[in-house]
């Protein structure tokens, strides 16, 4: 597979996993404060497949620059009206909850992306790097190119190096 192709899928996957782990979290948030989710979907429309369970529907959408939490009540005019006129505000609606739960719902998408980001870091150090043997080693000149500068300054192969800028090297880090 051409390298533009697997660069471009690898992408598209590592976009579509921070999106998911982003609206996961403003998902997650609504349905713990008691908000009735309409539809959690990964990707911009057309939606391509989708799955309705209970309230939520759940989809997937051609397009996989994105995604999105619909919920209840979230858009001030997207209101039920009575016959007077008057607003109807459901408990389970976005808008009818607090201050404070609604700034949860927002902030979760984002907090999410962070804890991703803290996790996979903390399981790529628990991982370590592979470190060569020669880098606590004292530094000794291996090879010198004919014609290089430093043969030209009459470094030659089994020279160590004992400062490098007047500041004082014993490895090679």
């Amino acid at each position: 597979m051409p390298t533009t192709v697997t660069t471009i899928l690898a992408f598209a996957f590592v976009l579509g996993v921070l999106i998911f782990v982003h609206e996961l979290g403003h998902f997650a948030a609504a349905k713990r404060v008691g908000i009735r989710v309409l539809k959690f979907q990964l990707g911009f429309n057309p939606t391509v497949i989708s799955v309705r369970r209970g309230d939520t529907e759940y989809g997937i959408g051609a397009l996989p620059l994105g995604g999105y939490v619909k919920m209840a009540g979230e858009n001030p005019d997207d209101v039920e009206r009575d016959k007077d006129g008057n607003v109807i505000r459901r408990p389970d609606e976005f808008l009818s909850k607090s201050k404070w739960q609604r700034f949860q719902v927002l902030i979760m998408g984002p907090t999410m992306n962070i804890l991703l980001a803290v996790l996979l870091t903390a399981l790529v150090l628990y991982q370590g790097v592979e470190k060569g043997v020669y880098e606590d080693q004292p530094p000794v000149v291996g090879a010198i190119a004919e014609g290089s500068p430093a043969a030209g300054a009459g470094v030659r192969p089994g020279d160590r190096v004992e400062a490098v800028n007047d500041h004082t090297v014993n490895t090679w880090e």
